[in-house]
């Protein structure tokens, strides 16, 4: 049986990854405080922007000889890289009820599943901005193209 832990900034010189936020801009900090004004929370926000394309969740593999799920090692370090952006961000909301707005820009219009990037950025923020999912009670996701500078933006609000 394997155990989950966050990623540490001695995990990151390890691996060879180099964890780094970018600054929030303005106009994102705009769409965010109205979308978590419609969610009633508009107290103690907290922000932070993940640089590069979002990631949607992707779906649990089988080996057909055993029978076993597995996920790829590819979406294991993209989660593994995204926790390691949400630690280094030192965003912490550890007790009470919550409410999260998220922005995913992306470079292109291809038809994706907003709910799979949605359930990719709530998994990796679990026990690094919260300390459980279920603190989670009004959640709010948009999704926008800007073929300038893809990212993923999360605000967390008490409630």
């Amino acid at each position: 049986m394997t155990t989950s832990r966050t990623p540490t900034s001695s995990d990151a010189a390890h691996s060879g990854l180099v964890y780094r936020c970018v600054p929030t801009t303005s106009d994102d900090l705009a769409v965010l405080a109205r979308m978590l004004g419609g969610l009633g929370a508009a107290r103690d926000v907290r922000c932070v922007t993940l640089p590069g394309p979002p990631r949607p969740k992707e779906r649990p593999r089988f080996n057909r000889a055993t029978g076993n799920a597995y996920v790829s090692r590819e979406a294991r370090q993209a989660a593994a890289h995204t926790r390691g952006l949400l630690v280094e961000s030192g965003v912490r909301c550890d007790t009470g009820p919550l409410a999260v707005a998220l922005l995913f820009a992306r470079t292109d219009r291809r038809r994706v599943d907003l709910d799979n990037f949605v359930k990719e950025c709530l998994d990796c923020a679990n026990g690094v901005v919260w300390g459980d999912d279920s603190q989670v009670m009004a959640l709010a996701a948009r999704m926008i193209v800007d073929p300038r500078l893809p990212r993923t933006v999360l605000a967390v609000a008490s409630l």
